[in-house]
């Protein structure tokens, strides 16, 4: 929660070389553009289920997602 700028731009580099490698990475995250930077594939929760999965485009444009996470 709430890292510090040069702290998530690393995080950012360290996550790129690990999925280069091909390493699996489960990111539990509410940063969206962090999330778009970062993840290939998303799956969105609220309220204890899944809401949509995909890619960033698609669930940032769920109805749902945009409601529980973007207050629209």
């Amino acid at each position: 929660v709430g890292l510090a700028p040069a702290v998530l731009r690393q995080l950012g580099e360290d996550i790129e070389r690990m999925k280069a490698q091909g390493v699996c990475i489960v990111l539990v995250e509410h940063e969206m553009e962090f999330i778009q930077r970062a993840c290939d594939q998303i799956v969105a929760m609220a309220n204890g289920r899944v809401v949509a999965q995909g890619d960033f485009e698609t669930v940032a444009a769920n109805d749902e997602v945009r409601s529980a996470y973007l207050g629209r």
